[in-house]
């Protein structure tokens, strides 16, 4: 599959709100892993600056792969067993 090219990824760094829906500890093995498509999981935080900057970028791809792949986000914060699961070390600041 080629690669998109992004020409405006300068706007990635506005600082915004996702529109991914969360997914829950309870929901990810019903949403994620049993699903029968390609999942991208943003692990993520309320207070992480990194996020908060790549949530303009992750729903310009949700959009761009609709139908392709599914996006979605676990608070990491709420979700601790799962960042452990995944070794999630770091939401940066």
């Amino acid at each position: 599959m080629p690669v998109k090219q992004f020409p405006d990824l300068q706007e990635a760094t506005v600082v915004t709100a996702s529109t991914m829906p969360e997914v829950s500890e309870a929901e990810f093995a019903g949403s994620v892993l049993a699903s029968e498509g390609p999942v991208l999981v943003e692990f993520s935080a309320t207070w992480c600056g990194t996020c908060r900057r790549m949530a303009s970028l992750l729903d310009r791809l949700a959009a761009d792969r609709s139908g392709e792949v599914r996006f979605v986000k676990v608070n990491a914060d709420e979700s601790p067993d799962l960042v452990a699961e995944y070794g999630v070390t770091s939401t940066r600041r």
